[in-house]
Formats: C-alpha cells, structure tokens, sequence
C-alpha cells in the first residue's frame, strides 16, 4: 500500500520543461542556382567579405529541417530542393552547433541585390572567414560531412 501511495504521488508532480536549451544551435544556409553558388556580401572595417546565411534557432525550434522549412516559406523562396550537408562544432565552444543546408534555388529572389554569384573556382579567392571557410569547401565537394571549425 505505501509503494502504490509513493508512486500516486510522483505521478502527480508537474512535468518541468527546461526553457534553457543545452547547446546554442545555429543553421548554415548555402544558395546554390545552377552551378553557383550564392554568397552574401558585407563590409567589415573596410574590407569586403562573403558569407552564408546563418539563423539562429528560435526559442520554440527543436528540429533544424523546420528552421529551413520555416526560412524558405517566410522568404517565399522559389526553390528545387533543400538538402542538408552536414554538421559543423565550433571547437572552442562545443555547445556550438551549426547545421549546414544547401539550398537549390529555381530562381533568384528579387532582394538578392547583396549577394554575389560564385563558381566553385572563384571561392578559392574570395576573402571568407575561417570557420566559413571550412564549411563551403566542405559543401562543394557535396558530401555530406561532420567537421569541428
């Protein structure tokens, strides 16, 4: 009798959902249209890089294949396919994660003014930063991969 009491009131405690999430989770976006790729062009202390498109995951986010799904319809991007490439860890900060998506767009948005057409060969001299670097190489291969940056 006493083990039924004990489990009746265990069984009636509230469930505690943590609201504070383990790991910071992030999702790499690469647009590719044809056989380009499709990078976004900023200035930083005078100097002009490219990058991907990098989203946060939102407080209610558990899946990263819905943050795309959730980017492409808010975006109302005109797309073939989207296909997940990998997953990148920051090593300094292994709560760091970076879900990487390779975008293949049927036509480019009207609002792509800020970003620039790249072929596989000119990534070779564009002005990326290292842990982009690592993991657009990686996508170019189109291999799925699992690297630390």
């Amino acid at each position: 009798y006493k083990r039924k009491q004990r489990f009746k009131n265990f069984a009636k405690k509230e469930k505690v959902v943590p609201t504070i999430k383990d790991k910071k989770e992030f999702v790499y976006i690469i647009f590719k249209h044809n056989d380009c790729f499709y990078l976004r062009k900023y200035t930083e202390k005078d100097e002009i890089f490219h990058s991907t498109i990098t989203l946060k995951f939102g407080h209610n986010d558990y899946f990263h294949d819905e943050v795309v799904k959730n980017y492409i319809i808010k975006n109302k991007l005109d797309i073939t396919s989207y296909k997940y490439i990998g997953k990148a860890i920051k090593s300094l900060d292994k709560d760091n994660v970076y879900y990487c998506y390779r975008i293949m767009l049927n036509t480019l948005p009207e609002d792509f003014d800020n970003y620039e057409e790249v072929d596989a060969y000119k990534l070779l001299s564009l002005n990326l930063k290292e842990d982009e670097k690592k993991i657009i190489f990686s996508s170019v291969i189109n291999e799925e991969f699992n690297i630390e940056i």
